[in-house]
């Protein structure tokens, strides 16, 4: 991985590290929910801690620093890193737009106008974690070019996703509590050009903002999104904590919560449902299709270049692994049934 900033190259092993704990944990947590514990085991994510589920506070709470790991992880990408030019942004940003837009199209295809027509938001997310986690098995047949565009890729798909979640996903619109989470994100924009940058009082703000957008409708956990944009430099270090933290412990733990699927009532007529249907095609056709097409019409319109050491035929490869899809399918999916 020369050539490589090593900011990247530190968030890369922690993906790939966390990608092997997230997988040990999804399989842990299928075994025990089709077994005689699945009762205990479900009852114990719906206990109660302050009047809230613990797996409420998991996917409210602990997912607010997962988006806000990912929010700066992105920021500096942007800034300093692998996006910080248009030309290296371009083509992973055009193949994640690609790979949202076919998969979503696929979906709807299949469930247009029925009940099951809220999930198309569910196979437009790549998996960080587990499409490195993939890759790493190729080793040094693949070369850091592939590794930068995929890292790249799937950040901006985390965007995008993002974006989906706060527009399409939320409820109706509180608008007094859109007000006074505006007026506090203003105020906090004003404190990132002060000279008191203390966590004593970001902390804080930042828990009374992630109240109030409780409150808005929209999705209280994108204040993690917010607040990473807010953050002032001196505290951006914040992501050598946040990046472990959510590799090891929230995305595990929300793992654990959230892929406890019972198989015991697994049909053909199950898995032939349009909304099962719709999602696989969207995973396995629409991806690839999605970023290859995207970004081969990028490259060919001269809007972008292939990284160096990247040919053509790699953009369907690396379109199979953005068809990967766990942390972000499955909070979209909690979303919308």
């Amino acid at each position: 991985m020369s050539g490589l900033t090593p900011q990247f190259k530190a968030f890369f092993r922690w993906e790939l590290a966390g990608g092997s704990v997230l997988l040990a944990c999804t399989a842990l947590t299928l075994v025990v929910a089709n077994s005689p514990f699945q009762t205990g085991w479900a009852h114990l994510w719906e206990g109660r801690l302050y009047g809230s589920s613990l797996r409420y506070w998991i996917n409210e709470g602990l997912m607010t620093l997962f988006f806000l790991a990912a929010g700066l992880e992105i920021k500096r990408e942007i800034l300093t890193g692998e996006l910080s030019t248009l030309k290296k942004a371009l083509l992973p940003g055009v193949a994640a737009l690609g790979g949202m837009v076919f998969p979503a199209l696929i979906y709807l295809a299949f469930n247009w106008g029925t009940s099951g027509q809220a999930g198309w938001g569910i196979p437009v997310a790549t998996d960080i974690a587990f499409a490195v986690g993939v890759l790493s098995i190729l080793g040094s047949r693949i070369s850091a070019s592939m590794k930068v565009f995929l890292t790249a890729l799937a950040i901006a798909d985390d965007i995008g996703a993002m974006v989906i979640v706060a527009i399409f996903y939320g409820t109706p619109l509180h608008w007094p509590y859109v007000g006074l989470s505006l007026a506090l994100i203003s105020g906090l924009a004003s404190l990132k050009y002060s000279t008191s940058h203390s966590p004593l009082i970001w902390i804080p703000l930042g828990v009374l903002l992630w109240v109030i957008v409780g409150f808005t409708g929209l999705h209280s956990s994108l204040t993690g999104v917010v607040m990473a944009i807010l953050l002032p430099p001196s505290l951006d270090g914040w992501e050598r904590v946040l990046i472990p933290l959510s590799s090891f412990v929230i995305i595990p733990l929300f793992a654990l919560a959230n892929a406890g699927v019972s198989l015991s009532g697994l049909s053909w007529a199950g898995l032939l449902h349009p909304v099962s249907v719709g999602i696989m095609c969207g995973y396995v056709l629409g991806k690839p299709l999605g970023i290859a097409l995207f970004s081969w019409g990028a490259v060919t319109c001269r809007l972008a270049s292939l990284p160096p050491s990247m040919r053509v035929k790699d953009l369907w490869i690396l379109g199979c692994l953005g068809g990967i899809g766990f942390t972000m399918s499955l909070f979209i999916a909690q979303l919308a049934f």
